[in-house]
């Protein structure tokens, strides 16, 4: 018994997995007034500002439309299935330029069956750019160690470019995934067909209006400024100390234990709830991936009264001490992590903490 089933039979009862797609679509039309207002205020002005505060908006709410339809990908939106479909597989590649194929290889299947897993889950391992580990660090020789002891000084540089490299990383996988005879060849068409049509909508589109110079600049503008937004949403989930880092899998009876020791939540307002889409409930979402973002404060509750009665570590902090943690991973580091049978818990695991703001 790993506990997850009887935080189940709870939610069950509470109701707490019943979906609506209203939440979704009120965050989804929210992102959107958001996407229109930004690029409104950048053709409509010429300062360097004004320019730029807008082309944050806009990456803001590029990672909101982001969050959504990784909550669709997910089959968490509506008890519908064609409403998941939908949302995620056009909303994904349409509105942020990312194929919703790769995404469910990479994080559905790889991601979310081994967390913080090194050598498996790739979206919170950045090798071989910057590494989080202290047995990273100490594998490391020459130059390549000088590098990783100053990594934390050039990520926010790397950040520029975070959002251009996934996007040319998914041409790439739906380009070369044809010749791989179990991927859907009518998905890779999806993808193509949407990450195209997203050229036109951001590009093409406000060019029409604001001219080709602007329209241009301002995709570039909004794909430097998602590298810092997108690391400010996905970030804090997995990458703080205390988000224990695995050199090999746990036993699947211990997967509670797993998604809860490999995963960080915050706390953040409506906004940040909008833009995040469920992602600040990151233990959560791990459990629960299909469970609606909207029932996750409720699930939150049921998460973290289990958590005290096993003894588990729960970290919950504000979202800037989230964030300044996942940061600070890059120049701390953490041990790699090995599961204790005899306990059931990762006893190499930072102690829990709470509350709000830098340390």
């Amino acid at each position: 018994m790993n506990g997850l089933e009887e935080l189940m039979q709870l939610a069950r009862e509470q109701g707490l997995f019943k979906r609506s797609p209203i939440h979704v679509l009120l965050c989804l039309m929210g992102n959107g007034i958001l996407a229109v207002m930004a690029v409104w205020a950048f053709g409509a002005s010429t300062a360097w500002w004004a320019r730029g505060s807008a082309a944050i908006v806009l990456a803001a709410a590029t990672v909101g439309f982001g969050a959504h339809s990784h909550t669709s990908l997910h089959f968490g939106t509506s008890g519908r299935r064609w409403v998941n479909v939908l949302l995620g597989r056009v909303g994904l590649p349409l509105l942020v330029g990312i194929s919703a194929t790769a995404w469910l290889v990479t994080h559905n299947q790889r991601h979310h069956s081994a967390p913080n897993v090194s050598g498996i889950d790739g979206d919170s391992d950045l090798a071989p750019w910057f590494i989080l580990t202290e047995d990273a660090y100490a594998a490391s020789r020459g130059a390549a160690r000088l590098w990783y002891r100053w990594q934390w000084l050039f990520f926010p540089v790397a950040l520029l470019f975070n959002h251009a490299h996934t996007f040319l990383r998914s041409w790439g996988f739906v380009l070369s995934a044809w010749r791989d005879p179990s991927t859907s060849a009518a998905w890779l068409a999806s993808d193509i067909f949407w990450m195209s049509v997203h050229l036109a909508l951001w590009i093409a589109l406000p060019a029409q209006w604001m001219g080709w110079a602007p329209a241009l600049a301002l995709y570039l503008a909004r794909s430097a400024a998602l590298g810092f937004v997108m690391f400010a949403v996905f970030g804090p989930g997995h990458l703080p100390a205390e988000a224990a880092a695995f050199a090999k899998a746990p036993p699947k009876d211990a997967f509670a234990q797993h998604q809860i020791a490999a995963s960080v939540d915050f706390s953040t307002g409506w906004l940040g709830r909008m833009i995040c889409g469920g992602l600040e409930f990151q233990i959560e979402h791990h459990l629960f991936p299909a469970a609606p973002p909207a029932r996750f404060p409720e699930l939150r509750h049921l998460v973290q009264a289990h958590c005290a009665a096993k003894g588990i570590p729960y970290h919950l902090w504000s979202w800037d001490r989230a964030l300044w943690k996942a940061f600070d991973a890059l120049r701390t580091r953490k041990p790699l992590v090995q599961f204790a049978p005899s306990t059931r818990v990762f006893p190499n695991s930072r102690p829990a903490h709470s509350g709000g703001g830098l340390p």
